[in-house]
C-alpha cells in the first residue's frame, strides 16, 4: 500500500464527520474573506481550505488511484503558484503567478464539485452526509464562481 493510499484510507475512515466539518469550515472561510488583514494567514487557510476539499471529495468518491494522483498534483501546483505570487518581486510578477494560481483553483474546485455530485447522486437515500454534500457543493460553487470573477479583474 502506498503512502498516498494509507493516507487517504485513514482520511476515509473520518468520512462520516467529512462534509460536515468541510461545509462549516467553507462557511467560516466565506465569511472570514472580507476580514482579511494579514495575507499570509489567509493563505494559509485558504491552502487548508483547498487540501481540506480535495481530502474530502477524495475520500467519498471510488476513483481511479491516477486520476487521485492527479488531483493531488493540481492542488501542489497550485500551492507552488500561490508561494510564488507570494514571493514575486514585481508586481507584474505577481498579476501573473495570481492568474495561474486562481485558474488551479478553478480546476481543483470544478473536480471536487464533480466527485461530490457523483457521491450524491450515487446515493440511494437521502441522508445527513448527503444533504450535507449538497450544501459543501453549494459552497464550492460559490468559491468557484469567486476564482473566475478574480482572474477576470
Amino acid at each position: 500500500m502506498t503512502p498516498g493510499k494509507r493516507i487517504l484510507d485513514n482520511f476515509a475512515r473520518l468520512r462520516p464527520v467529512g462534509f460536515v466539518q468541510l461545509a462549516l469550515f467553507l462557511g467560516i472561510i466565506l465569511l472570514a474573506t472580507p476580514l482579511r488583514q494579514e495575507r499570509w494567514l489567509f493563505w494559509v487557510l485558504l491552502q487548508v481550505m483547498f487540501l481540506d476539499a480535495l481530502l474530502v471529495s477524495l475520500s467519498a468518491s471510488d476513483m481511479q488511484q491516477r486520476l487521485r494522483r492527479a488531483f493531488l498534483g493540481v492542488w501542489a501546483a497550485g500551492f507552488g503558484t500561490n508561494l510564488g505570487a507570494t514571493l514575486a518581486s514585481t508586481v507584474e510578477a505577481a498579476r501573473w503567478w495570481n492568474i495561474a494560481t486562481l485558474s488551479l483553483a478553478f480546476v481543483l474546485l470544478s473536480g471536487c464539485i464533480v466527485v461530490v455530485l457523483a457521491y450524491i447522486f450515487r446515493s440511494q437515500r437521502v441522508t445527513l452526509d448527503v444533504m450535507l454534500a449538497a450544501v459543501t457543493v453549494y459552497l464550492l460553487i460559490a468559491f468557484s464562481f469567486a476564482t473566475i470573477y478574480n482572474i477576470a479583474l
